[in-house]
């Protein structure tokens, strides 16, 4: 299907056109690399050594190692790929750049290693999440310092400085919520740059071959993110960097998002009882979003006068497409939506109050039970 896709009516190769292509692959890869070593050196190697002692940890050491996944396994074979990429654009290179790629995903396998890194991003997302929520925290004073010292662990010796930017340069600084998705971003990364190659590349071209073989290998170790644990994980960072007040709690490897509905949440003085019905009882709507997980309901406000949906709000509509690029939403903001609760679905009771497109939900607290009327969108 790939082949039939890149099929072109070319009798030669555009050599100037891919020539750019192969350059930007070179030059992203050494900027890539660097990254890589930032993120080893500067931020697993420390807060993994760090976690080895009581007197200086800033992580456990669970947590630190699982942080940074198996960050240890691809730093060397991005070196080895873009040494051998950098021998190829030397002035007496030999620019086969299908003889190189196939050689580090096929022959040396060493792109593999991502499959490992992926597994491990939900579990690290949450434990991002988790320490920067907490309150003085050292894990957040940590990875927000720049180049001033910020603790000294005189027990050890050990002084943390430079710890969030790899140059002086202001305009380049990275910080490490951004430096944990780079590997997650770039295999998918590859495949669109080995694609765009192709297309330059006459069909009776030796390398073509050579180059859609490395890509349908790339493509395979990008898809090895696409699978539940990644939706999940996607749909709970979409909540927590866009909901106020979103629980900590609710992030977790086992939970699974169901879906949301929008409803009025309708505030009344009290219970509708026998002598009265819903409908004549004086109430204020809010405009509300219900998100439905396997064993929570989260109860979350919307802004304004509900013309936004929540899924649109939280970003949810994206999670699909995002993972199958293999990234996740960065950058995202709050929504002005806020949670107002998280409930336990045990305890909930759903009772139908006889007017059409209400229910009343009993949030059991206790012994007592706390009533919300919900109005329901009509369904056709």
């Amino acid at each position: 299907m790939f082949k039939g896709e890149l099929q072109r009516k070319r009798s030669v190769t555009d050599t100037s056109a891919l020539s750019e292509v192969i350059n930007e692959l070179v030059n992203t890869e050494r900027s890539y690399v660097k990254r890589l070593r930032t993120l080893k050196n500067d931020y697993a190697d420390p807060l993994r050594q760090f976690s080895k002692s009581k007197s200086t940890a800033i992580l456990p050491p669970y947590e630190a190692k699982t942080l940074f996944g198996n960050i240890d396994n691809l730093l060397p074979v991005n070196e080895a790929f873009m040494t051998d990429l950098e021998k190829m654009v030397a002035p007496n290179g030999s620019r086969n750049i299908g003889d190189v790629a196939l050689r580090h995903f096929k022959d040396l396998r060493g792109f593999e290693h991502y499959k490992h890194y992926y597994v491990k991003r939900e579990e690290a997302q949450s434990i991002f999440e988790r320490e920067m929520m907490k309150k003085s925290s050292g894990f957040a004073a940590y990875i927000d310092v720049s180049d001033t010292p910020i603790c000294d662990r005189s027990s050890t010796n050990m002084v943390l400085q430079r710890i969030k930017y790899s140059s002086a340069d202001t305009r380049n600084r990275v910080g490490l919520r951004e430096l944990l998705m780079d590997p997650v971003q770039r295999i998918p990364r590859y495949t669109l740059l080995f694609r765009t190659m192709v297309k330059l590349m006459g069909p009776d071209d030796a390398q073509r071959a050579k180059l859609i073989e490395a890509d349908e290998i790339a493509s395979k170790i990008a898809l090895a993110e696409t699978d539940d644990h990644t939706r999940r994980a996607a749909v709970l960072y979409c909540l927590s960097a866009t909901i106020d007040s979103f629980p900590a709690g609710l992030i977790s490897n086992s939970r699974r998002f169901i879906d949301c509905i929008d409803v009025e949440d309708i505030i009344v003085d009290g219970p509708p009882g026998a002598s009265s019905s819903a409908s004549s009882i004086s109430a204020t709507s809010l405009h509300c979003t219900l998100f439905l997980f396997d064993d929570k309901l989260m109860i979350v406000k919307r802004p304004g006068n509900g013309e936004k949906s929540g899924r649109l709000l939280s970003g949810l509509d994206e999670v699909e497409k995002l993972a199958k690029t293999g990234g996740l939403p960065l950058g995202m903001k709050k929504s002005g939506m806020s949670c107002k609760g998280v409930f336990d679905l045990c305890d909930i009771v759903v009772a139908d109050v006889g007017d059409a497109g209400k229910m009343l939900i009993y949030l059991l607290i206790g012994q007592l039970a706390k009533p919300l009327l919900i109005r329901i969108p009509r369904i056709h």
